[in-house]
């Protein structure tokens, strides 16, 4: 099942079970608590995104309920629309404002329990002094935070549903924390017998999923795991002789062994080049454990070119952050100003 249907199954069975739960209750809105639960899809879903909506959502429901006390309760003697329309406008200025705060930064949440405090107050005429579960300050709370919870209920019970996402084997349960002293190891073909051998001194760097057709990925992969090495710290130390390069016109000549395909590094020797002194690996070819953890993911668009079908792109995207893997269509920001920085040296556009 592909992502949006599981939601729409999900988030249709809970919708009933909802609407069930609120209308037994009898007091609490189901109207709001569907704003709570699209507000935590609106902040991205996931515990941030319940955490973020939820405080954002009781802010915005406390401005809203100050700006009906002002409107209801205070009279300075002015026209009953103008004083409404003022007292409005000074507490939706503090609610905006109040984004510059980082745990009130989601302003269209907030908005959301302004919005439904405001409405369900003027809608019901309920008191709003007295302290119960009818208060519209108490009741739209409620609701949004219940509204919030089958938001993420919706989320886990849609995930369980749909198809399993293989971005690639060695991370598909998880991705293992590097060691920051580690001190290299050596990686092998998947030959049999006489198996090619690199040597790697000290640990990689900038090791990320990538999505480009050039890259050597292990059947069923999606996406191959490649980081760099200091050319200086490889060296190639069994079978030598069973190495080719796989295209030589390539900007990264890539040595594969000729008997089993896998790729066992690459190599830049364009010396103008911003990469030269870096030699690519994939340090899934070695038993050795920490080599740095993937960072991120690069070119995630091109693994269309491969023929994965675009209608998954957004459930592997999503799989891909819940891995901690930022999915980027070319390299990670830090190596695309790295790339600008060496482009406008070359130009004569920077001094060093």
């Amino acid at each position: 099942m592909d992502l949006i249907t599981s939601l729409a199954v999900s988030i249709g069975l809970l919708g009933g079970v909802a609407t069930y739960l609120y209308l037994t209750v009898g007091t609490i809105q189901i109207w709001i608590g569907f704003v709570g639960w699209a507000s935590f899809y609106h902040c991205g879903g996931g515990t941030d995104g319940l955490r973020n909506s939820i405080v954002a959502n009781i802010f915005g429901a406390v401005i809203g309920f100050i700006a009906l006390l002002l409107i209801t309760q205070v009279n300075l003697g002015i026209p009953g629309i103008l004083w409404a329309s003022i007292a409005v406008a000074i507490m939706a200025f503090i609610l905006v404002l109040s984004a510059k705060v980082e745990a009130l930064a989601a302003i269209p949440a907030a908005v959301y329990g302004f919005a439904t405090v405001a409405g369900y107050g003027l809608m019901s005429g309920a008191s709003l002094t007295d302290v119960n579960l009818a208060n519209p300050l108490i009741c739209t709370v409620v609701s949004l935070v219940i509204g919030n919870i089958f938001g993420i209920a919706s989320e886990k019970l849609a995930g369980v549903m749909k198809a399993p996402v293989s971005i690639h084997p060695a991370i598909d349960g998880g991705v293992k924390p590097g060691t920051a002293d580690f001190a290299g190891g050596a990686l092998s073909c998947k030959c049999d017998q006489n198996s090619v051998e690199v040597t790697i001194e000290g640990n990689s760097a900038h090791n990320h999923a990538c999505g480009c057709t050039k890259c050597w990925k292990p059947a069923g992969a999606a996406f191959s795991l490649v980081a760099v090495v200091s050319r200086d710290n490889l060296s190639v130390t069994a079978n030598e002789n069973k190495l080719e390069i796989v295209d030589a016109s390539a900007a990264i000549q890539r040595y594969a062994c000729k008997e089993c395909g896998v790729h066992m590094y690459g190599r830049i020797e364009n010396k103008d080049h911003v990469f030269y002194g870096l030699d690519f690996i994939h340090t899934e070819l070695s038993k050795a454990e920490g080599w740095s953890a993937p960072e991120f993911a690069a070119f995630v668009s091109s693994i269309i070119e491969a023929g994965v079908n675009p209608d998954q792109m957004d459930g592997i995207r999503s799989r891909l952050n819940e891995l901690g893997l930022e999915p980027h269509d070319c390299l990670s920001p830090p190596l695309m100003d790295m790339i600008a920085t060496h482009t406008a040296k070359a130009a004569g556009v920077l001094n060093d």
